[in-house]
């Protein structure tokens, strides 16, 4: 006949087990932020440039309110990592330099994923100067300063998106 510290151990055993299996299952399903986003609050994503090859880390903004923000208020951008608007139709939309405090360098894309306008190191001192594209977008990355020119890019390339 089993004792009471037999059982007592047979409990412990169990609940043990119990709490290993829904510590990994806490750690391995949780539904957090990416740890490889820019921002967590952000969609992760990335952009391959066609012609250059270049490839980018992305935090998507798809909400009015991250749009907005964009960038600003940030000290930096990490290397090879940049930010995507994604805008719920085609349209001229404006980028400022509102509260941002580094230089970027601007891609306007429109709805078949093609660069149709672009400016380089944009900087802060520029505020509150808006910078238009000269055709209408869907999208618009913001990129570390010298990207562009680190990578040959330009009008007329394809980036795509996963």
């Amino acid at each position: 006949m089993p004792n009471i510290r037999d059982h007592r151990r047979r409990n412990l055993g169990l609940v043990f087990v119990i709490l290993s299996v829904a510590t990994f299952a806490i750690s391995r399903f949780s539904w957090g932020p990416d740890e490889t986003a820019i921002r967590p609050d952000f969609i992760p994503a990335t952009a391959h440039f066609e012609r250059s090859g270049a490839v980018l880390l992305l935090d998507v903004a798809t909400s009015t309110e991250a749009r907005t923000k964009g960038l600003s208020g940030r000290e930096n951008l990490p290397e090879n990592t940049a930010l995507l608007m994604v805008f719920p139709e085609d349209g001229t939309y404006g980028i400022w330099m509102k509260d941002m405090l580094f230089a970027i360098d601007v891609l306007w894309i429109d709805s078949r994923g093609v660069i149709v306008d672009f400016v380089e190191r944009m900087a802060p001192e520029t505020y509150p100067q808006a910078f238009v594209p000269t055709r209408e977008v869907r999208y618009v990355i913001e990129a570390s300063a010298g990207f562009v020119a680190e990578h040959g890019i330009g009008a007329g390339e394809r980036v795509l998106f996963e």
